[in-house]
């Protein structure tokens, strides 16, 4: 949960763009990619909640918006886990807890919210598919499509994407551009290929998509990217590659 003490900043939650002012507060799903961009007088406060502890909340709901109504006190809660939190109580991490559930309770009670997808998979060897699919993105990731990817499991391009989903947290497009951009990155730093020449061999068909997606994951384009920049997500021993990982990579 993101919420703006002071200044602005801009959210970005799976593609979709928010410009978040004073007070305002936007709430991010444990699987969706994301990423907080904010000039150095902005004062954010950013929560992290274990989604193990709260998972019977978060488990088969969704938020239909992520932006929190400001009829919410986020103010008041942040104030209060804060307090429990740096205090020198008995059972201050306890109490803490029990505010964030009571909070989440009354949030997901109060706003909009839809179902999860309920899909079965309870025939399918799910760690088995994952390394599967990843490896044959890994060794693919210039070439490979969808199709492909769903009849390589012998699957239907709906249920593959439900199966894709349910494995990485994300859609076969996002999962794909993460690990073409992460390439793309380590082959300019190498310094021997050209920008369309890195682009060309990330599988991008055009110099102005790679140019985009780069921008969108990275913050930069291909040709002013710092020389330290370190990716979130890099091709270091088999990718490094967690896309479900609770983290937000911070551009600026």
């Amino acid at each position: 949960m993101v919420y703006i003490n002071e200044g602005s900043a801009t959210v970005s939650i799976n593609e979709n763009i928010f410009n978040l002012d004073t007070n305002d507060c936007i709430f991010i799903h444990s699987n969706d990619i994301h990423f907080i961009r904010s000039d150095e007088t902005a004062v954010i406060t950013v929560l992290k909640a274990e989604n193990e502890y709260f998972k019977d909340i978060f488990a088969s709901r969704k938020l239909l918006s992520p932006i929190i109504d400001k009829h919410i006190n986020v103010e008041m809660f942040l104030n209060s886990v804060y307090s429990e939190i740096y205090s020198s109580m008995d059972h201050s991490d306890i109490m803490a807890d029990s505010i964030s559930t009571q909070f989440f309770i009354m949030l997901f009670r109060s706003e909009p919210t839809s179902v999860w997808e309920n899909v079965s998979f309870k025939n399918l060897h799910m760690p088995q598919l994952y390394r599967e699919i990843r490896t044959k993105i890994s060794n693919e990731y210039d070439t490979i499509t969808f199709a492909e990817a769903a009849s390589y499991l012998h699957f239907s391009e709906p249920y593959f994407s439900k199966v894709f989903h349910k494995l990485f947290g994300m859609t076969f497009t996002q999962y794909l551009n993460t690990v073409r951009i992460a390439a793309a990155i380590e082959k300019l730093k190498v310094g021997n290929l050209s920008v369309t020449e890195v682009s060309a061999s990330c599988g991008f068909n055009t110099i102005r998509n790679f140019n985009r997606v780069f921008k969108k994951y990275t913050g930069y384009t291909p040709g002013d990217l710092p020389p330290d920049y370190v990716f979130l997500y890099n091709l270091q021993e088999d990718f490094g590659l967690d896309p479900t990982l609770n983290c937000s990579e911070i551009l600026e």
